[in-house]
C-alpha cells in the first residue's frame, strides 16, 4: 500500500467532494476523506498536502483529528485553515484572497455569475424585495461568496 502523498490527497479530495448531506453513502465518504487526510498527515505533515489534508479535517469538522496532529502555533493557524486572525473564515480579505488565487477563467465565471444574479434581481421586483433583506445581512453574503469560492478553488 505504498500510495504516495499526492495520490492520497487526491482520493481524500475526491471522498470529500462525494460527500453529500442525506445520502446513504455519507457516512462512508465522510470516514475515507477523514482517514486519508489523517494519513497523509502522518506521512507529510509539513507538506503543502499536509495542509490540504487539515483543510478537509478542518471543513468536516473534525477538531479531535486536528488536535491529535502537529499543533500549530496560533500565528501559523489562520494561513493553514483558510481563516484571518479574528477566525473568521468568510472575512471580505479572505474573499478577497481565495478570489485572487483563483485561475483567470474561473474569475470571469464568479464575475460572470455574480453579473448576471445582480441583472436578475434587479429587473424581478420581487426578487428585489428578497435581495433588499439579504443586503442587509452581510455575514450571510460573504458566506455564500466564500462558498463559491471555495467550491471554485
Amino acid at each position: 500500500m505504498g500510495s504516495s502523498v499526492e495520490e492520497l490527497l487526491r482520493e481524500a479530495q475526491h471522498a470529500f467532494q462525494n460527500i453529500s448531506p442525506g445520502s446513504t453513502d455519507e457516512k462512508k465518504y465522510t470516514a475515507l476523506a477523514k482517514r486519508l487526510a489523517l494519513r497523509i498527515i502522518r506521512k507529510s505533515p509539513d507538506s503543502s498536502e499536509g495542509t490540504q489534508a487539515r483543510m478537509i479535517l478542518y471543513r468536516l469538522g473534525d477538531d479531535d483529528g486536528l488536535a491529535l496532529q502537529r499543533a500549530p502555533s496560533a500565528a501559523t493557524l489562520p494561513s493553514e485553515i483558510g481563516a484571518d486572525s479574528s477566525g473568521e473564515e468568510d472575512s471580505w480579505q479572505n474573499i478577497w484572497r481565495v478570489f485572487s488565487a483563483l485561475s483567470y477563467t474561473k474569475k470571469k465565471i464568479v464575475a460572470l455569475v455574480l453579473f448576471f444574479a445582480l441583472l436578475i434581481i434587479g429587473f424581478t421586483p420581487f426578487l428585489l424585495i428578497f435581495f433588499v433583506v439579504y443586503f442587509f445581512q452581510p455575514a450571510l453574503i460573504r458566506k455564500h461568496i466564500y462558498g463559491l469560492l471555495v467550491s471554485l478553488s
